[in-house]
C-alpha cells in the first residue's frame, strides 16, 4: 500500500484548496498583500514561469481589449490569454496602487530599488505565502504553475489546448494535466 505521506511530499502541483488558502493568506498580510495577490494570481491563472512574470511588462496588457500577450520562455510558444472579470479587477485595483506609490516603470512588478524583481524574491514570496496558509507539500513559484495546469486538465481534456494556453513546444510535456486527473473516468462504465 502506499505511503499517503509520501505522495503528498512529491506532489508538484497544488490542489485548488491549497490554492485557495494561499490566496487567502496573499490578500490578508503584509504591506505589499495586494502586488503580492496578483502574483500568486497570474502565475496559477495564466501558468507563468517566474522569469515571465519578472519581465512581465505593460505593454503585454491590454484592458481596453481584455487580453494579456505571454512571452514564453524556455523555448516557448507565445500566447494571448483572456483577462477575464476577477484578474481586470485585481489589475485595475494594482494599477491604483502603483500610482499612489508613485511608481512609473513599464514592468508590472519591481522591487523597493526599483527594479524588476529577481527570481529568488518570487519564490521567497510564494514559499512564505504557502507556509503561512498551512500548505504541507514544497511550493515554489513552479507550483503555480503545474496548478493553472491541473486545473486546465480538469476543465477539459483537449491536450492541445492546454499546450498552447501554457506554451509549451512538446506535448509530452502537457499530457501529465489529463493523465493525473482523477475524474477523467468517471462517464465510463455508469450503471443504469
Amino acid at each position: 500500500m502506499p505511503n499517503d505521506c509520501n505522495v503528498e511530499n512529491n506532489r508538484k502541483y497544488l490542489t485548488p484548496d491549497e490554492l485557495q488558502k494561499i490566496i487567502k493568506v496573499a490578500k490578508s498580510h503584509g504591506r505589499y498583500r495586494l502586488r503580492n495577490h496578483l502574483i500568486i494570481h497570474l502565475m496559477a491563472r495564466h501558468g507563468l514561469r517566474v522569469s515571465e512574470l519578472t519581465n512581465l511588462t505593460l505593454d503585454q496588457l491590454d484592458l481596453n481589449s481584455d487580453r494579456l500577450h505571454v512571452k514564453r520562455l524556455k523555448n516557448g510558444e507565445d500566447a494571448t490569454h483572456p483577462i477575464h472579470g476577477d484578474t481586470k479587477r485585481l489589475l485595475k485595483h494594482y494599477f491604483r496602487w502603483r500610482e499612489a506609490q508613485g511608481i512609473n516603470s513599464h514592468y508590472l512588478f519591481i522591487n523597493m530599488r526599483g527594479v524588476p524583481f529577481h527570481r529568488a524574491s518570487i519564490f521567497k514570496i510564494c514559499q512564505e505565502l504557502a507556509s503561512k496558509a498551512g500548505v504541507k507539500i514544497k511550493v515554489g513559484a513552479h507550483t503555480f504553475r503545474h496548478a493553472c495546469g491541473f486545473q486546465l486538465g480538469e476543465q477539459t481534456e483537449n491536450v492541445f489546448l492546454i499546450q498552447q494556453y501554457l506554451g509549451h513546444k512538446n506535448i509530452k510535456n502537457t499530457k501529465i494535466y489529463v493523465q493525473l486527473n482523477p475524474n477523467k473516468f468517471n462517464s465510463l462504465f455508469k450503471d443504469k
